[in-house]
């Protein structure tokens, strides 16, 4: 009979011990989101406008009151909260936790973004659509269990980039054969500095300048009725009908302009354009689409008045003006431009009107994608006063917009103050760190960019600079060939990831982003959609689909295709790329 030998109890209690001490208590909880829980990143005005049907969002975006509804939740994206509980802290101290968050399980090297804080609690942004995240808290040597969550599967994808502004990835939406674009591969943004301002002379250093003595004299005669009329207010005495000359060449000359400013009744024609009867629309506005920047017009416009006085108006274009009233320019915009999103209420100004005919003589030059005149009645409530201040120093400002008034240095060139930057030390960090971001492509003028020789986000980014076009502006000839260099940086893969923007990040890059969604088989649902986000940022009633982007869409129509999306291929074939090009720009971006 074998015995076997009696345990100590001693030695029983010292292995217990032993293995208790193996397994360290679970002292970091997450607590939130729930495991697996689907998180929103939009706010609820951004999600009830993304899922509105598409007729319903274009009858939104046209009212003014839903349009600033659509900017009250702003630009960014909705955080993810991520909370978690420490039973293991001494009471003391608040621990610095440090939360690593990946899209990949195993936390791999690339994928994987840290935070530190000294709260239990954490607001995390800019992350992916349609992927799920894995995160754990670490304090010390402590560690929480890894926990996850998944992010809606709806686009656009909103980025947050401080001081920096309508800045979205063009990622994330389903595109061609069914494949999802690709994230963190292209964005698109405003600009990441502000334009160049130019240095003006003042009006003293003008007028002790003698070459400018006759200047000022002329323009100071051509004023003397905004000065001298009778401070009779006068009701605004225009009606709707106007006469319309549209002349078939591509700009004015200075001595056509004259030409047109010497007119003392309407002619038959005009640069051999016929007299046209037009109406103003809804929003006191002429209206004529055109591809051609630059465009010329003439708007004319006879009216009796019962007395000598003033009558208060307001204007504005789409883009160059002026404005002559019996044989006088009171205001003059044809150099540089109406400078706002053009709406009537751009101007508030008066003209200084004389008892019996009145003459109004409007040569206009269209913008990017067409042109417009809006004038209508001064705004109720507002004082005579400021009426006539206001129009007295849009007058004074004839000379600086019609002369070139921009300094230049010794050998002639115009002097600029080159933009500064908008990037603040947290929006470089994740251009450079979380983006890697390689190549900016700016879509600006030269005067916009003067001075710039690289990017603002530092020397380790190229900066490619094309001056580019938008809207109807697309089908010219300097927006097709801008285009073109612009779609060639995409087909390099070593530019990845890429940034490009205007100023705006609505009008040159919404066009350059249309483009873009609809080569990567972006439904057409979707390519109005993400111009129409835009709205998230800029409120303006006259951002609207008739104004602008119909006129982006219309200019694709006489291109081949059964849809949108196969016009816009062939149009991009057209300007000398191949379908393999096309099919080389798919793999880059589409999983």
């Amino acid at each position: 009979m074998r015995h076997h030998p009696t345990r100590s109890p001693f030695l029983l209690l010292l292995g217990l011990l032993l293995l208790a001490s193996c397994r360290t208590p679970v002292t970091l909880r997450p607590l939130a989101p729930a495991q697996g829980a689907i998180q929103q990143l939009h706010y609820p005005v951004q999600q009830k406008f993304i899922a509105m049907p598409r007729e319903a969002r274009r009858l939104y975006f046209a009212d003014k009151a839903s349009r600033q509804e659509l900017k009250s939740q702003g630009f960014w994206p909705k955080p993810v909260t991520l909370l978690w509980e420490d039973t293991g802290a001494d009471g003391a101290d608040s621990p610095v936790y440090t939360l690593h968050l990946s899209y990949d399980p195993g936390f791999a090297e690339g994928t994987c973004q840290t935070f530190t804080t000294h709260d239990t609690r954490l607001e995390v942004t800019n992350l992916r659509i349609a992927t799920t995240y894995y995160w754990k808290v670490q304090a010390g040597s402590r560690f929480s269990p890894v926990s996850s969550f998944v992010t809606e599967d709806t686009a656009p994808r909103l980025l947050r980039i401080p001081n920096a502004w309508n800045a979205r990835d063009l990622g994330g939406r389903i595109g061609w054969e069914g494949r999802r674009i690709r994230q963190d591969k292209i964005i698109r943004t405003g600009g990441l500095n502000n334009n160049a301002t130019p240095v003006y002379w003042t009006q003293a250093e003008l007028q002790d300048n003698p070459k400018f003595q006759a200047i000022f004299a002329a323009l100071k005669e051509q004023a003397r009725p905004l000065h001298e009329a009778p401070l009779h207010e006068l009701p605004y005495l225009l009606d709707g009908e106007w006469t319309a000359f549209l002349p078939a060449q591509k700009r004015y000359t200075q001595e056509q302009i004259q030409q047109a400013l010497a007119l003392t009744e309407i002619p038959e024609t005009f640069l051999g354009a016929p007299a046209r009867k037009v109406s103003m629309d809804d929003a006191c506005a002429l209206r004529f689409p055109d591809c051609d920047d630059s465009k010329p017009a003439l708007f004319m416009k006879e009216f009796l008045s019962p007395a000598d006085g003033v009558m208060p108006f307001q204007c504005g274009a789409d883009w160059y003006w002026m404005l002559c009233l019996n044989g006088n320019v009171l205001y003059d915009r044809m150099v540089n431009g109406n400078t706002l999103t053009s709406a009537v209420d751009n101007y508030t100004l008066f003209l200084p009107v004389k008892k019996g005919r009145n003459l109004l003589v409007i040569p206009l030059g269209s913008g990017s994608g067409g042109f417009a005149w809006f004038m209508g009645p001064a705004p109720k409530g507002i004082r005579l006063e400021e009426v006539l201040a206001r129009g007295r120093a849009e007058n004074e400002a004839i000379f600086t917009n019609r002369h070139g008034l921009v300094k230049t240095d010794a050998q002639g060139n115009p002097i600029y103050i080159p933009g500064a930057s908008v990037l603040t030390e947290e929006g470089l960090d994740y251009l450079l760190n979380t983006l890697k971001l390689k190549t900016e492509i700016d879509l600006r003028t030269d005067q916009e960019t003067y001075g710039m020789a690289g990017s603002p986000a530092g020397d380790s980014v190229a900066w490619r600079h094309i001056p580019s076009a938008a809207y109807a502006a697309m089908q010219n000839e300097s927006g097709r060939k801008a285009f073109a260099q612009v779609f060639s940086l995409f087909l390099d893969e070593q530019n990845y990831p890429i940034d490009f923007h205007c100023i705006a990040g609505q009008d040159r890059t919404g066009a350059v982003a249309f483009i873009l969604n609809a080569l990567l088989g972006v439904e057409e649902d979707e390519l109005y959609l993400d111009w129409e986000c835009t709205g998230f940022w800029n409120p303006n009633p006259d951002f609207r689909h008739e104004l602008l982007f119909d006129k982006l869409v219309a200019g694709f129509q006489k291109y081949p295709g059964e849809s949108l999306r196969e016009k816009v291929e062939n149009y991009v074939l057209s300007l000398g790329f191949t379908r393999q090009d096309i099919r080389h720009f798919r793999e880059i971006m589409l999983e």
